[in-house]
């Protein structure tokens, strides 16, 4: 926000989104959270797995470039990394000054909720057996 003041960007009500969009990332990592977190006492390389996983995922995530400099043929498959939905929308809040595109943000929504429901459950039946597995 402070960058997004000082570079002379519009600043204005959109600001108020910000929390929203915190939130959601929140849910949309607290699922695969669960399930690294389930995996990572039972199988041991899950660790550098999951390293090699997200960076493979920073390289297909908008980040440091633009959607829009994504090939046409390809914005489809970038569509569906949620993460890419949700920089877009930080992008479209903090840099553009404009709300974010509401039905990309209602589909990650619902996909945050599957995968943390998915991996709160089966986090909740496998933590029984991590006192063994730690020892």
């Amino acid at each position: 926000v402070v960058f997004a003041i000082l570079s002379g960007r519009p600043v204005g009500l959109t600001l108020l989104l910000l929390p929203v969009l915190l939130a959601l990332q929140f849910l949309l990592i607290l699922g695969p959270a669960y399930l690294v977190g389930a995996c990572n006492v039972r199988f041991r390389d899950t660790a550098r797995i999951t390293q090699i996983l997200l960076q493979l995922l920073l390289f297909l995530t908008p980040v440091f470039y633009s959607t829009s400099s994504v090939p046409e043929r390809w914005r489809f498959v970038y569509g569906l990394n949620p993460m890419a939905v949700l920089v877009d929308a930080y992008r479209d809040v903090l840099l553009l000054g404009s709300a974010p595109d509401w039905t990309s943000l209602a589909m990650v929504s619902v996909v945050s909720c599957a995968v943390l429901w998915i991996g709160f459950h089966t986090f909740e039946r496998m933590k029984n057996g991590f006192v063994e597995e730690i020892e």
